[in-house]
């Protein structure tokens, strides 16, 4: 979606997001570049130089990659999503390569080095150094099994590939989590009005949006129900930030900054509405055909009571009170007691509480 069609909020919290991705990957690429700048030495040029010609341009690179090649290649069947973003990434680190060998010979060239003569042919010597080569080989072979693993993880949701690989759920184990069932409003409404087809192409467009709060906030994505997403964080991740609070309003920033797309595509900008409860419950990978990682316990049934408590208590944002006080005083949310409720299918009543927007926003 172009920038013009988005609010000044959701321009300045996209231009956020463009800065710290730009800023990752520099750090990422300069920690690379370390290998090039220690086996290429230029005389008479201070290692840092060449150092900064190998990672500022591939620090550069990446975000280009991420933001405009690699989200178009995502309609394709996995297998060849991971070919083509594989070919998308050795294309831009040759790139990349091409360029700041191009730096590192002018930077020579104008540095007036003992190799001034021949710049060029004294570079291709130096990067045709055994170990040089072996270590390039090495990073460019290394790209395919890392996208593979990317890939991988995101199929399975944030977290759960490293618990897959070390069968932390082979046995179930008991844990303290945060729950949220985040559904989106009107859906059977929804559904009739668009018809099947449009109706998933929206539940689609609605998930990948959330794609992105999810990972500001350190979410895991439990299981998807249809129109609705079942979110949790173990109690110190969901806690910190008061992340489990934030990813709701994150992702109406995410719907915002596409609203012109939704108003396009179906006419209307999708709402949704989450309840969110905290408790123990047991964890454990079941299925031998298909296995998954689930979990049991009556805090996922109270917080999807919760959730469905929204549409009487005229509420988009529900929370237990237990889940409540387990958040820091400070964390900058409007929140209101609204008493206890009897929730479907539990003796006791549940105290609930109303989330509003940020106290004091970001500027």
């Amino acid at each position: 979606m172009p920038d013009a069609d988005l609010s000044q909020d959701a321009k300045k919290a996209l231009r956020r997001e463009r800065i710290r991705d730009l800023l990752r990957s520099q750090a990422i690429a300069l920690g690379f570049a370390l290998i090039p700048s220690l086996f290429i030495r230029i005389p008479g040029v201070p290692w840092v130089l060449p150092w900064l010609c190998w990672g500022i341009p591939m620090g550069l690179a990446m975000p280009l990659l991420h933001t405009y090649v690699l989200p178009r290649l995502r309609k394709t069947s996995f297998l060849a999503t991971i070919l083509l973003q594989t070919i998308a990434y050795e294309l831009t680190i040759a790139l990349a390569f091409a360029t700041s060998l191009a730096l590192n010979v002018v930077l020579m060239a104008t540095m007036g080095t003992k190799v001034l003569d021949e710049p060029v042919a004294w570079y291709l010597k130096a990067v045709s150094h055994p170990i040089f080569i072996a270590a390039m080989v090495l990073a460019v072979c290394l790209v395919i099994p890392i996208r593979f693993l990317f890939a991988l993880s995101q199929k399975l949701g944030p977290g759960v590939l490293g618990k897959w690989l070390r069968g932390y759920y082979h046995v179930p184990r008991e844990e303290e989590r945060i729950f949220m069932f985040l559904d989106m409003k009107d859906s059977t409404t929804l559904a009739e009005r668009l018809g099947n087809l449009e109706f998933s192409a929206l539940v689609r467009d609605f998930f990948n949006d959330l794609t992105l709060p999810v990972l500001q906030t350190k979410a895991e994505v439990s299981h998807y129900i249809g129109d609705e997403a079942v979110l949790t964080w173990t109690i110190p991740r969901g806690v910190e930030k008061a992340n489990c609070l934030r990813i709701f309003f994150e992702f109406e920033k995410s719907l915002e900054r596409r609203s012109s797309y939704y108003l396009d595509r179906y006419g209307f900008v999708p709402e949704f509405k989450a309840g969110a409860h905290v408790g123990e419950v047991v964890a454990t990978e079941v299925g031998e055909v298909k296995s998954e990682i689930v979990y049991h316990g009556d805090v996922l049934n109270t917080a999807a009571r919760i959730q469905g408590m929204c549409a009487a208590a005229g509420r988009n944002f529900l929370i237990s009170a237990d889940l409540a006080k387990l958040l820091p005083p400070d964390h900058g949310f409007a929140t209101q007691d609204l008493g206890a409720f009897s929730l479907k299918g539990k003796e006791e009543s549940v105290s609930l509480v109303a989330v509003g927007e940020a106290l004091h926003p970001k500027k």
